[in-house]
């Protein structure tokens, strides 16, 4: 018998997991930063990097998934929509079984042709590729954990336990980088450290079934290896999102490659270094669109919940917006000063301007998140990566005509321009989806954006224009932010989001204070 069908996704629920989802990232990113020198020095430049060309080898073989990580969280939280809970962990074991067979056979591949990889991936005179044929092998040897765990991951989301999922992953993570430098102050090497990656990958697929056991009712008792009539339903949907997973990379480093293959491979360096730091930004828009994805779901599922979705869509686009266009305006009047304490001036001379361009793209295509989620959501997957392969000549083309001509900052157009058009095009296929007209434009809505963009525009406009020194800028951009902040709240957010962000912010404080009672 089916249980009631309900929502879990609320907006406490949404916002609580968007920020867990954040601070994963926050800490892992400066982790790594600390933990990198340390690795190096201990390791060798060399060994270093052979070491981190190995975990973004295996890294990039978990996006070879064939689209099972986001399809479980597709159709779990669907299923669960539904009422129908068994089915919804039926869903879990059949993709779980389904990874670990395209793990083994990636692990296969990989180990017997780790010679020849060894060989192709890595040169110089002072490498030892028996040591590396030899870690290549340890690493093959992660891939069915690693898919393993991107399908308990993706179960955990599907029931908004971020929480846990985070926790999880944040540990391990930790683990990961903490563990690296006590065996290199131990003496171990590549193949120690790797080993460890290995041991650690193992665990948290243990840790993982664990806390999917404790958190899903009754998940073991839907154990299967194999439902026909369940795989079937789930391919269509997943062969969609594993071509998406095959032709976003091409569309990331397209120019990258023409640049360095037609102008030289320091040019491409100077378009490398503005995008890696701008797009760290991207952590932003994927920490909220990662928690509403099983939350689109359920509310598409769910009858009398499409108001809400459509609400919670455009409130989407409004925050994220809201929130990216600060950190753009402070790149487009920091770049250059930014790049030359950073990496010197002459990145500052030579990226300045790529940096500009590479912080607008990144807003659009910020926005252009909540759209892209949104269809993936509805079951039309096969909309966004049609739109990509459609992209895909005409970006191509215009990397091959504009990088010879304009170099690095004709690479860095072109990659905005391709996101402007991606922006555009999702929001129209979104909007068309959701049911409503797309000529029909919530004035209003847009109103209660764009004042508060133009006022931060402007203000920043102005600052910049003034004469005074980087100090002056900052003081400037600061206290425009704080006005810019005021302005979104009293004029662009609504009673209710007024009323909830009040108790959100009474409710940290609570608990900041350690006042919160216990049951709470």
């Amino acid at each position: 018998m089916a249980e009631t069908p309900k929502a879990i996704g609320t907006r406490e629920v949404l916002a609580k997991n968007t920020l867990l989802n954040f601070a994963v990232q926050a800490v892992m990113i400066p982790l790594a930063v600390v933990s990198i020198p340390i690795l190096i020095r201990r390791l060798g430049s060399d060994t270093f990097g052979i070491l981190s060309m190995i975990w973004v080898f295996v890294g990039y073989f978990a996006l070879l998934d064939f689209g099972m990580g986001k399809t479980v969280t597709k159709y779990v939280a669907e299923s669960l929509a539904k009422g129908e809970r068994k089915k919804a962990w039926r869903i879990v074991w059949v993709s779980m079984f389904v990874s670990l067979l395209i793990g083994v056979v990636l692990m296969t591949l990989v180990g017997g042709f780790a010679g020849f990889l060894s060989h192709k991936l890595f040169t110089g005179k002072s490498i030892n590729y028996p040591e590396v044929r030899a870690g290549l092998l340890i690493a093959a040897g992660t891939l069915p954990f690693v898919l393993g765990q991107g399908i308990l991951r993706a179960q955990l989301m599907a029931i908004q336990r971020f929480d846990v999922a985070n926790l999880v992953q944040a540990s391990f993570g930790v683990a990961q980088w903490v563990g690296a430098i006590v065996l290199v102050e131990l003496g171990f090497g590549l193949i120690g450290i790797l080993f460890y990656t290995l041991i650690l990958r193992m665990m948290s697929v243990g840790v993982l079934l664990f806390v999917v056991h404790r958190t899903s009712e009754g998940f073991l008792d839907e154990f299967i290896l194999g439902d026909l009539g369940i795989l079937k339903g789930l391919i269509g949907y997943s062969s969609w999102i594993a071509l998406m997973q095959m032709v976003s990379p091409v569309l990331i480093y397209a120019d990258r490659f023409f640049l360095s293959s037609f102008v030289s491979t320091t040019k491409a360096t100077f378009l490398i270094v503005p995008y890696e730091m701008v797009s760290r930004f991207q952590i932003i828009p994927m920490a909220l669109t990662t928690t509403l994805f099983p939350a689109f779901t359920e509310r598409h599922t769910l009858e009398g919940m499409r108001e809400s979705m459509e609400t919670l869509y455009r409130r989407s686009i409004k925050y994220i917006f809201l929130v990216m266009l600060p950190l753009t305006l402070i790149c487009l009047v920091f770049a250059h000063d930014i790049l030359r304490i950073w990496v010197g001036a002459e990145f500052a001379s030579q990226s300045s301007l790529a940096f500009q361009v590479f912080a607008v793209g990144f807003l659009m295509n910020a926005v252009a998140f909540i759209p892209s989620v949104t269809l993936q959501a509805v079951g039309r997957p096969d909309r966004v990566a049609k739109l990509q392969l459609a992209e895909l000549p005409f970006y191509l083309a215009c990397c091959i005509f504009a990088i010879p001509a304009f170099g690095v900052n004709g690479a860095a157009i072109g990659n905005a321009a391709r996101m402007g058009v991606d922006m555009a095009l999702l929001l129209f296929l979104a909007r068309r989806e959701l049911g409503k007209s797309y000529s029909r434009l919530d004035f209003r809505s847009i109103s209660r954006m764009a004042v508060p963009a133009l006022f931060l525009c402007g203000g920043a406009f102005i600052i910049d224009l003034v004469p005074g020194g980087l100090v002056f800028k900052i003081v400037g951009i600061l206290c425009l932010l704080i006005a810019y902040l005021g302005v979104v709240y009293y004029f662009t957010f609504d009673n209710s989001e007024r009323d909830f962000l009040g108790s959100s912010v009474s409710r940290i404080m609570t608990l900041a204070a350690g006042r919160l009672p216990n049951g709470n």
